[in-house]
């Protein structure tokens, strides 16, 4: 989805001068329709991409138009794309080039000719000429609800009005949480932290609308819309559908370290350590300060996500729990042989939190990763040790 072929030189991908075409008319011969690009294997491509494609063979006009561009030149690139405020714009390119490069990719790529009427075909084309300006291509990207696919489906709306009929119904109530792992658990530990960073607006029944998000379920969507037409009323959106490059066929080799595999394997590990600790009085102090240090720094990010970025999906996340920020800094006072007393009920409290989450991990009203009850089982663990003055 987000697509990165400006951003790459030796793609060398050019670039239209749109303000040399702004008054281009097209010829009979149009044709306007909607390029889907299947997910990659990068985290940037896992979820596929949409682009417009308009094709004139009188004009010599084979473009696309793809909102899913965005530039590393802009100031203060990394700071704005931490804290959601990225900007994308709309580009145009000449289809070759495109199609060349996800060919390269091995991902494949399937096009949805549109039945437009002549008129039809110039309105979209003069909206995707004017939304090209440069006065006019940029916009604030939000993954869920502002990005190369939704920018499709709300150009359709803004230029067609009432006259293109989207369905408003799906066949089943999926959360935008359960949309997303219909691409994520192909890549387990890709998958963990983007349900970890997530928070519980992600957890949001989508709407068919909604749905759209995605480009997958944008062609989906454009099979079923209907067009207004003069002669019957309504016809279906979609008038060819064609597979232009099958890509491939990778042998799905699942990852043994996935993160549940990895925690669970912990929980073996530590929890006879733990055992023994307790027995002998003796605690293995540098175990613990990198367990909860690393907890601790990544409680931090999930902060930061909630409270100082635009995320609005990184809202209210339930995973601050486990992964409590303080936990970075008392670690720390645990070094010492003598614990302070404050800091040894901070941990008893933290250890029997750990425990009562692990208990209602299903009743949450946040959906939170199943591979994290091993993680807060030796956590809770750790902290016990800490609590009861073992050195």
């Amino acid at each position: 989805m987000k697509n990165i072929i400006l951003l790459i030189l030796s793609l060398a991908v050019f670039t239209i001068k749109i303000n040399a075409q702004r008054n281009t008319k097209l010829s009979a011969d149009a044709k306007i329709s909607l390029i889907t690009t299947a997910s990659g294997d990068e985290m940037h491509t896992l979820f596929g991409h949409s682009a417009i494609r308009v094709f004139d063979p009188i004009t010599r006009i084979d473009w696309t138009y793809n909102y899913g561009t965005f530039s590393f030149d802009q100031p203060d690139f990394y700071t704005k794309f931490a804290r959601g405020k990225m900007d994308y714009f709309l580009s145009v390119n000449i289809f070759s080039n495109a199609f060349a490069y996800y060919k390269r990719e091995n991902r494949g790529i399937r096009e949805q000719i549109l039945d437009l009427n002549a008129e039809q075909r110039q309105t979209i084309f003069d909206f995707l000429q004017k939304n090209a300006l440069p006065e006019n291509k940029y916009y604030r990207y939000d993954f869920f609800f502002d990005n190369c696919a939704t920018r499709i489906r709300d150009g359709l709306k803004l230029s067609f009005g009432e006259s293109i009929i989207f369905n408003d119904s799906t066949e089943k109530a999926l959360t935008f949480r359960d949309l997303l792992h219909h691409y994520t658990w192909k890549q387990p530990w890709q998958g963990f932290f983007m349900n970890t960073l997530l928070g519980k607006p992600t957890d949001n029944v989508a709407t068919a609308s909604q749905y759209m998000f995605l480009p997958e379920f944008l062609e989906e969507a454009f099979d079923n819309a209907q067009i207004a037409d003069s002669l019957h009323g309504f016809k279906p959106l979609v008038k060819e559908k064609r597979t232009l490059f099958v890509s491939e066929v990778k042998a799905n080799n699942p990852t043994f370290f996935a993160p549940i595999v990895v925690f669970w394997l912990l929980l073996v590990l530590i929890t006879p350590i733990s055992i023994f600790e307790f027995l002998k009085k003796n605690r293995f102090r540098s175990l613990d300060t990198l367990l909860f240090s690393l907890v601790g720094i990544y409680g931090v990010v999930i902060s930061a996500m909630w409270g100082l970025t635009e995320h609005k999906i990184a809202l209210h996340n339930f995973n601050v729990i486990w992964s409590l920020p303080l936990n970075l800094l008392l670690i720390w006072f645990t070094l010492k042989t003598n614990i302070n007393k404050f800091i040894r009920k901070y941990f008893l409290c933290y250890s029997i939190a750990m425990v009562l989450l692990a208990m209602v991990w299903s009743f949450l009203p946040h959906k939170m990763e199943v591979a994290l009850i091993p993680l807060t089982l030796v956590l809770a663990q750790r902290a016990f040790l800490i609590s009861r003055k073992i050195a």
